[in-house]
């Protein structure tokens, strides 16, 4: 895409899409994900990548988002890090040696997936490698970079002998693209929908390819798309003495044997671990009350003014305990999740069995937030 091009799509002053609109976004995807032909698993990971991307980066104007491919790559890396833990049949045992890293694509095990998993012999920690830009990092994502590139970017809207061409213009061999007006709306809109269809897509197209392997009941949605959390203890000693040994949410005494980690921002609305978000709880009834839903006004407010006040304090924890950060994600993440809700009029949780609507004023304390999460 040429530079005027660009520049147009980026100046040009729009409105959010129309609900006609909307479905037509839909009814795209669905068409990609199932008319679109797949020789690997690159186009889900693309489409997952670009979902991702326009919340941590898209607003809900309508207006065109500009991507470098680099933060696509960056994402790639994150989803396939997981899927190249070989695969271990129940009946053979716990030994890694016993299994085997599932198929990708239909030829010989896809690029990407062999260069994840040759650094993964080195680098077991994957927040590690990252943290510290290091050069292993950026010469990993170099290459997924001229992968992303070489094939799923401009293949991923053939459908047939046509090209779509919804999402954006014919990338080229281009390092950024520009999604068009309307995309990132939709994307941050129908994100648990898309990202949901996306990863079954995904699951059905591994599945085949390694039915002799998976078999008939292995849960292949949670061994590829799940996630660790065996570090979440890590996050009770950089949290307990700010939140003086008491629950972020009722305020009472916590005692560490029965203290959750908890997403503030939940899993289950945005899949992310990152130092921001976690907050301390009573396993009981305090997080298992609040579940997948958002906190109340009020404890967003709380969340925010710890952030604020606390930054330079919380970003020396996780740096010195070795954990990813980042309070301007964190902060987008939260203000698209509770702008989606506050848009859908639905609930968020206050207390017990309490549900509440947001207020019209529930902005003012992310506002105040994102001015200092640069």
């Amino acid at each position: 895409m040429g530079d005027t091009t660009e520049s147009r799509l980026l100046d040009t002053a729009v409105v959010p899409p129309s609900a006609d609109e909307q479905i037509e976004f839909l009814v795209n995807i669905q068409r990609l994900l199932k008319e679109g032909a797949f020789v690997a698993t690159y186009k889900y990971a693309l489409l997952t990548a670009l979902a991702d991307l326009c919340v941590e980066k898209g607003d809900d104007t309508g207006n065109p988002l500009k991507l470098d491919i680099s933060e696509i790559a960056e994402k790639f890396v994150f989803y396939y890090w997981r899927q190249t833990i070989p695969y271990v049949p129940p009946a053979a045992g716990t030994e890694t040696k016993n299994g085997k890293i599932l198929q990708q694509n239909t030829g010989s095990q896809a690029e990407i997936v062999q260069l994840i998993a040759r650094i993964r012999e080195d680098h077991r920690d994957l927040q590690s490698l990252a943290r510290g830009a290091s050069r292993e990092w950026r010469q990993l994502v170099n290459k997924v970079s001229a992968t992303v590139i070489k094939q799923p970017l401009w293949k991923l809207q053939r459908v047939g002998n046509e090209y779509l061409e919804f999402l954006y213009s014919d990338a080229g061999k281009t390092n950024v693209i520009v999604l068009k007006n309307g995309v990132a709306f939709c994307f941050r809109k129908f994100y648990q929908l898309v990202t949901d269809v996306v990863r079954e897509s995904w699951a059905r197209y591994i599945r085949r390819f390694n039915h002799s392997i998976l078999g008939t009941t292995t849960d292949l949605h949670e061994f590829l798309f799940g996630t660790d959390r065996v570090s979440l203890s890590d996050y009770i000693p950089i949290l307990w003495d700010l939140q003086k040994g008491s629950c972020f949410y009722c305020g009472q005494v916590l005692r560490q044997s029965s203290t959750d980690v908890d997403h503030f921002i939940p899993w289950a609305i945005y899949p992310f671990d990152l130092g921001h978000n976690f907050v301390l709880a009573h396993e009981r009834p305090c997080n298992s009350k609040k579940a997948d839903m958002l906190a109340a006004s009020d404890h967003l407010n709380k969340w925010t003014e710890r952030n604020v006040v606390l930054r330079d304090e919380l970003s020396l924890r996780f740096d010195s305990a070795h954990v990813v950060h980042n309070l301007h994600v964190s902060t987008r993440i939260a203000q698209w999740a509770y702008q989606q809700t506050f848009a859908t009029k639905g609930l968020t949780w206050k207390a017990g069995n309490e549900l509440v609507h947001l207020p019209v004023d529930w902005r003012v304390s992310l506002n105040k937030l994102l001015k200092v999460a640069y």
